[in-house]
């Protein structure tokens, strides 16, 4: 009872306008919980009775006179107009007839898995899709022929290559797995599992790498860059690392002290850039260059606290903005490739160097694919370092 007393009065709490279809729904669960009402044989559950004298305690005396005199009409009651929302809910779902949408299936995929805020944006893309070929309904009420129709909405009209269309049905088998799973939906089916994209992967752009003419002529029109841009570009191509985890280097990420061996940057969830996966937190080495460009930027960061402010507000990283910077003005000097070249360049050029796989993948950031990999701290700073010199001294 205290519990259930808590969460009406955080409820009423809430600023006017802020209450939404996902948070009556949390609402009803929790009141229908309060009765200790099973979802799945509610009127066998033995706090159903208490459950319906609370339903008509809400009732004014105009309601019940309203629906006493509907009672001579053949149409179903709409107890909406008589019910607060919440209470309203909960009794359509212990008739089994409360709607489960598309929108329902967002609202718990993001809230159960929790993502920053441009996540949050990309994992409702393919439900906005969704919504604008088939429009919104109950979610039992899609069905397999609608699946592949969309499919073929977002590869013909929309224009989507394949792989994009495959991320966005995992989404939303995702989403309707997890739904399912959690609201008890046992008349429900996913249509979105195990779908087939046509010529899944034959539309993929193959991207270059840089070769070493390619670094030679950038390098020789860069020269000791003065400016975030430059020094950007200088540490991307010195380490290999993604565009997001150096846009979104903090100052303290930067270990280039008199006290440090070996000077490195510490990639790191931050809170406000999060990284690809496990492996991708490492101390990647600074090569000579790289090192240089590191000292400059820090020089023009100052005050902030992070390495390029331009890009960071403390909440994001504009690694999109970034990159579409970065990639005018590498092909504005007459090479047609982009920032993300510089990541399947070093590839090749620590492949050439006869880099060992697993010190390569620790410099990179690779997910760990053998069970051996479990094992140990991986390759030292200095062993990556070497590596990274040695593979970089033929640019």
């Amino acid at each position: 009872m205290v519990a259930k007393t808590n969460a009406d009065w955080h409820y009423l709490r809430l600023p006017v306008g802020t209450t939404t279809r996902a948070s009556t729904i949390e609402q009803a669960t929790a009141l229908l919980n309060s009765y200790d009402i099973d979802h799945n044989d509610p009127t066998a559950s033995a706090g159903f009775d208490h459950f319906q004298d609370h339903l008509d305690s809400l009732l004014s005396p105009a309601s019940q006179e309203s629906i006493f005199n509907s009672q001579h009409i053949s149409l179903p009651i709409d107890l909406s107009r008589h019910l607060p929302a919440v209470a309203h809910t909960a009794l359509l779902m212990t008739q089994g007839k409360l709607e489960i949408l598309p929108s329902d299936c967002l609202a718990l995929y993001q809230k159960i898995r929790p993502m920053k805020e441009q996540a949050a944006k990309t994992s409702a893309i393919p439900f906005a899709y969704l919504l604008e070929h088939l429009g919104e309904r109950d979610i039992r009420k899609y069905r397999r022929v609608d699946a592949n129709s969309f499919i073929q909405y977002l590869l013909k009209t929309k224009k989507v290559k394949t792989t994009t269309v495959k991320r966005y049905i995992g989404t939303l088998s995702s989403s309707w797995n997890l739904i399912i799973k959690e609201y008890e939906l046992e008349d429900a089916k996913n249509p979105w599992k195990e779908l087939e994209i046509p010529n899944l992967g034959d539309d993929s752009a193959e991207r270059l790498p840089f070769t070493i003419p390619d670094y030679q002529k950038l390098y020789l029109i860069i020269g000791s860059p003065q400016d975030d841009l430059r020094t950007m570009i200088m540490i991307l191509a010195e380490t290999g690392a993604r565009l997001a985890e150096i846009i979104g280097l903090g100052v303290d990420d930067c270990h280039i002290g008199p006290d440090e061996q070996i000077p490195y940057i510490d990639l790191r969830e931050r809170p406000w850039r999060t990284l690809k996966n496990k492996g991708s937190v490492r101390k990647v080495p600074l090569t000579a260059k790289a090192l240089k460009a590191v000292k400059t930027a820090l020089s023009l960061c100052k005050p902030s606290l992070y390495l390029f402010p331009r890009y960071v507000d403390g909440k994001s990283t504009g690694a999109t903005a970034a990159s579409s910077t970065l990639n005018k003005y590498i092909r504005t000097q007459g090479i047609d490739l982009t920032v993300h070249s510089f990541r399947h360049g070093m590839t090749d050029l620590l492949r050439e160097s006869r880099c060992a796989d697993t010190v390569r993948e620790s410099i990179q950031g690779w997910a760990k694919l053998k069970i051996s990999d479990k094992y140990g701290r991986g390759a030292s700073l200095k062993i990556m370092q070497e590596e990274l010199i040695k593979a970089t001294s033929v640019i």
